[in-house]
């Protein structure tokens, strides 16, 4: 029905989910090998998409709800999960 509640992974669709489209950096999620732009939610509006933990140079985690509807994820909660400390 494309409802979605749970895990994801998150990222650049264009930096490192290799979206053929796109034309900048832009906030992505991938379901087993499909990968959905995300509306609700935009990339800057979790950090520096550029930094070392950013979706342009890492592949994050992240809990979300919304739904799927004409092959783009429509959030209505999106929350990164902390990547654990190096210490």
């Amino acid at each position: 029905n494309g409802n979605i509640a749970g895990i994801v992974i998150a990222s650049c669709g264009m930096c490192n989910f290799g979206v053929k489209n796109a034309r900048s950096c832009n906030l992505n999620i991938k379901i087993d090998d499909d990968v959905f732009p995300v509306e609700g939610t935009k990339i800057h509006e979790h950090g520096d998409p550029h930094s070392v933990e950013g979706f342009c140079n890492a592949v994050r985690v992240a809990y979300t709800e919304g739904k799927i509807k004409k092959r783009v994820f429509h959030a209505d909660s999106f929350i990164l999960i902390d990547v654990p400390s190096q210490n």
